[in-house]
């Protein structure tokens, strides 16, 4: 036998060893699997598997780490696949589901543990696939299984049914969810540190540690967790995305984790309780758009909220803010939501609010020594609430609004920015709060009505003065303004319930006038009062209409009627008021049973009623005329007479009914020259209406006043240059220089003297 050739044998030896190395390759590549068992099976299992779509034929073995998984890859087949792992470690590059029935993975029997760890190739669940579940519950009967992720995938759901992990994740690789579906994770992924995206669909956690340790961004879609109350401790990137709370009523989802948007992000809550509360920092984009919306329930932000030029919205539900906040751009408030500023919560002036819809809130609470400087302004339906314990100060312009309101006891808010539009403010609570108005220019066209608390003055005009203030305490409880030292016009002073009314001046030496500019007939039943040390509170009257005051004034000032009436009821009191000045108007008292009297009565004008004048009267303005029902004049009382001859003008007194001049003293006022024989009337009144005369003076008795020489008569049939209104008049002649003419005169008094 011929020995071998060397060399051949060194190339056959070569060969197998290269064929050796070609199969070996061959085995560890990629194979496809795809899932052919007609009822639940292993994963081990290789019969349970086909190499082809088409199915037929086994694979030798089963799904290893570079295998590609296929359940039921025709999507007519509507057969449930079950799949149990063995209790073991599986693996697989990527898995994919198609069948239009349910797909179940899981662990093993009763409380085992397996896992299966997937590789780049992901996770894809295509369109018209029915739900998947990677680790069956119960545990108690089907055992937990762990999705290991240690490299970087993507799952993929474009199905409308649901792909749910009820187990825990686990690994460092990043996981990023696409398509248009859900993804569920329902397990405790404590042990998974990979970063979590979401690029479109929905992803619903069902566990506090459903996210694992790292952060997750929402590129698109939503994280809405439905199943129960949740608390996510993960930093959070919103992307043009929302973060959602569902489920129904009295479900809580709570991210205390930091959160971080760009673009338009949106929070939300479904139900009527329950709600989203964002317990770290918000970090909102330059320029990025924020929004809080949900049906009626509340949402929270307990962090800082930062971010330049944001749009920050609040639409619908209610959000509240529990932390002082460092953003700046505009919060709009809308579609009958209410943003609320809890305890502590504050935004800075330069965040704009605009308040729209019908009854969208803007709810101010105990944010004690907060100082605003931006602006408010509405559509007209909005509303401000100032709350419980709230001590602070709006500074900037408040405009567009339905109304402002003080709601709560303790409150003590100052707004000093100018109010305008047609807000009404309502001061409405229990417990004595008190707002003040301090901006002298506020054109607001709505009353401001006074349930319990004070309306405080801070300036002088800041009530505009076409609108009412309007005092409505229930019984025993007190509504005041408060005058403070500074002068106020309103268009009306209004009771309009049986509780206790207050206007008040507070100020230590510091007076106050309070001018009703009357435009429709009122009445005012409350108290008008000064009880500062050392000031006095005034009360004038202007405007065409009637305004009655029906309770007990003690206030000291003087009582000016320049325009209307100003009437008194038969409980009203001015006891204390330092003189009635008539200005053009009439003061009331016919509503007074047996008359009524003040200290001074001055000016020109009309008084209806019995009136007694105590201690002095001074008709007119130098000079005037007044025109009263029934006057007395009280013992000791003064009548100051201002006359001008040149000019025949004097004062005068027109009385319809009574006169009794009581004994008082006559002290003529020259205000200009006169001529002998000037006459001047003093009182025209009715024949025989007259009672009792001037002190010292009888009828005809001549006397010195004024510079010169006067008779009176108090009885004389023709008034005097002044002229006026009666039968009868009392007159005053000026007496020329003794003389002929002297005597002439007084044989012509004597003469009509015996005549009468």
């Amino acid at each position: 036998m011929k020995p071998k050739n060397p060399s051949v044998s060194r190339l056959t030896a070569s060969f197998a060893t290269a064929l050796s190395a070609l199969f070996a390759i061959k085995s560890a590549s990629a194979a496809d699997f795809y899932w052919d068992a007609a009822a639940a099976a292993n994963w081990t299992t290789n019969t349970a598997w086909a190499t082809t779509a088409a199915g037929g034929t086994d694979p030798a073995g089963n799904p290893g780490a570079a295998d590609n998984v296929f359940f039921n890859i025709d999507p007519n087949n509507t057969t449930a696949a079950t799949v149990s792992l063995a209790g073991g470690a599986r693996s697989a590059n990527s898995v994919t589901f198609s069948t239009s029935g349910a797909t179940n993975l899981r662990a093993g029997g009763a409380n085992s543990t397996g896992s299966l760890t997937i590789g780049s190739g992901g996770i894809t669940m295509n369109s018209g696939a029915g739900p998947v579940t990677i680790s069956q519950t119960p545990v108690s009967s089907y055992g937990t299984l762990t999705t290991i992720l240690n490299v970087n995938q993507s799952w993929t759901n474009n199905s409308t049914s649901a792909l749910i992990v009820a187990g825990p994740l686990s690994g460092s690789g990043n996981l990023q969810k696409l398509g248009t579906g859900s993804l569920v994770l329902n397990g405790a992924s404590t042990g998974y540190s990979g970063i979590i995206t979401g690029d479109g669909g929905t992803i619903q956690p069902g566990n506090n540690s459903a996210f694992g340790t790292n952060k997750v961004v929402m590129n698109a879609g939503t994280i809405y967790p439905t199943a129960a109350s949740y608390t996510f401790a993960n930093d959070l990137e919103l992307n043009n995305a929302w973060l959602r709370q569902g489920g129904g009523n009295s479900r809580l989802l709570t991210w205390n984790g930091n959160i971080t948007t760009t673009g338009s992000s949106t929070i939300y809550s479904d139900g009527s309780t329950g709600g989203v509360t964002i317990g770290g920092t918000l970090a909102i984009g330059n320029g990025a758009t924020f929004t809080s919306n949900g049906s009626s329930t509340t949402n929270r932000i307990n962090g800082n909220i930062t971010g330049t030029g944001v749009n920050f919205n609040v639409d619908g539900a209610t959000l509240e803010l529990s932390a002082a906040t460092n953003h700046t751009g505009t919060t709009t408030i809308s579609n009958g939501s209410v943003f609320r500023l809890q305890p502590n919560g504050t935004i800075l002036s330069s965040n704009n609010v605009v308040i729209n819809g019908n009854p969208s809130n803007f709810n101010i609470r105990n944010t004690v020594g907060w100082v605003y400087n931006g602006t408010i302004s509405g559509d007209g339906l909005g509303q401000i609430n100032l709350n419980s314990g709230t001590n602070a100060t709006l500074a900037g312009a408040v405009s567009g609004l339905a109304s402002i309101n003080v709601n709560s006891a303790n409150t003590d808010t100052t707004i000093s920015g100018k109010i305008s539009g047609g807000s009404v403010i309502n001061i409405q609570s229990s417990g004595n709060p008190r707002l003040t108005l301090s901006n002298t220019g506020n054109d607001f066209t709505g009353n401001t009505t006074i349930f319990s608390g004070t309306l405080r003055l801070g300036n002088s005009g800041v009530v505009p003065d076409a609108t009412s203030v309007v005092f409505s305490p229930a019984t025993g409880v007190t509504s005041t303004l408060e005058m403070n030292g500074f002068n106020e016009t309103v268009g009306g002073l209004i009771t309009n319930t049986a509780g206790n009314s207050v206007v008040d001046n507070t100020a230590a030496s510091t007076n106050s006038t309070l001018t009703v500019n009357a435009t429709a007939n009122s009445t005012f039943a409350g108290a008008i009062r000064n009880t500062g040390a050392g000031a006095t509170l005034a009360l004038t009257k202007t405007g065409l209409s009637n305004f009655t005051l029906g309770g007990t004034n003690t206030y000291t000032g003087a009582t000016t009627v320049n325009g209307g009436t100003l009437a008194l009821s038969s409980t009203g009191t001015i006891d204390n008021t330092s003189g009635v000045v008539l200005g053009g108007g009439t003061f009331d008292v016919s509503a007074k049973s047996g008359g009524y009297t003040v200290a001074n009565l001055s000016g020109n004008g009309a008084v209806l009623g019995s009136l007694t004048v105590s201690t002095q009267l001074a008709i007119g303005s130098s000079p005037g005329t007044v025109d009263f029902s029934a006057l007395t004049l009280g013992s000791g009382s003064t009548f100051l007479y201002d006359m001008t001859g040149g000019s025949n003008t004097a004062d005068l007194g027109n009385v319809s009914a009574t006169l009794d001049l009581g004994g008082a003293t006559l002290n003529l006022v020259q205000l200009g020259s006169y001529t002998p024989n000037d006459k001047f009337t003093l009182f025209a009144y009715q024949t025989g209406n007259l009672t009792n005369t001037f002190a010292g003076l009888a009828d005809g008795a001549l006397f010195t006043d004024a510079g010169g020489d006067w008779m009176i008569n108090y009885f004389d049939s023709s008034p005097g240059l002044n002229g006026g209104t009666g039968t009868s008049f009392i007159t005053i002649t000026a007496i020329p220089e003794p003389g002929t003419s002297l005597l002439a005169l007084l044989g012509a008094a004597a003469l009509l003297r015996r005549k009468r």
